[in-house]
């Protein structure tokens, strides 16, 4: 009777045990999280049916010295994605595992360590002209924009002056800006202007900005 009771409790007791996954992380070549500006790493584990389990929050020094251990998750396949918050919890570098990460049960299993890299920015320009009429009393139809990062042109854009609220220039890098923004008329030629100079953009930041459209003929140099 007892080994027939011994055999019952092996056969119902083989219940499927959730499985761990430890995370370590490296911000790029081997920042500090100070000098990333970061506080929080954020953890999200993706199924191969696409589900997410988390996220789960962890201070952001804990990933780079030991493994930051994830406990009670399902066996299967996944993928690990990192975000890199700053105080104000806004996503300043990101991360992703290489492969997919395989859980087994009632093992601690780990993807090899993940690069957190800075994410892009993005500036928002909206336009006004300074005596405050609109752009069919001043003769524009449309307008230009262009970033520049050590007189490097990083990226451009164009709107229709009346109809469009605004020009994004996106996937923009860390770094220090000049925008130059051009009232264009239906001629094509440019009659109103205006520069931002040393425009500091941040990992990941949307940096919206202000043009006062200025004719060009008052702009020392012109447009």
């Amino acid at each position: 009777m007892q080994r027939l009771v011994l055999g019952l409790l092996v056969l119902c007791g083989c219940g499927e045990d959730p499985g761990s996954v430890g995370v370590r992380w490296r911000i790029g070549a081997g920042s500090t999280c100070e000098d990333a500006g970061l506080s929080t790493v954020r953890i999200s584990l993706e199924e191969s049916g696409g589900e997410t389990l988390g996220p789960f929050d962890a201070s952001c020094d804990v990933g780079l010295s030991q493994p930051f251990v994830i406990k009670d998750v399902d066996t299967g396949d996944y993928f690990v994605d990192l975000s890199g918050l700053d105080e104000d919890d806004l996503v300043r570098y990101s991360g992703r595992s290489d492969d997919r990460v395989s859980v087994q049960e009632g093992k601690l299993s780990s993807p090899s360590t993940i690069i957190l890299s800075p994410v892009q920015a993005t500036i928002q320009i909206q336009w006004r002209f300074t005596d405050g009429l609109n752009c069919a009393s001043h003769g524009v139809t449309s307008v230009h924009a262009e970033a520049f990062l050590n007189d490097r042109r990083e990226a451009e854009g164009d709107a229709d002056c009346e109809l469009e609220p605004n020009i994004v220039l996106s996937d923009l890098g860390e770094g220090t800006y000049d925008v130059v923004v051009t009232a264009v008329s239906d001629t094509g030629d440019p009659v109103y202007g205006f520069t931002e100079h040393d425009l500091e953009l941040a990992a990941g930041q949307l940096a919206p900005l202000i043009a006062d459209l200025e004719s060009c003929d008052d702009i020392a140099g012109g447009c």
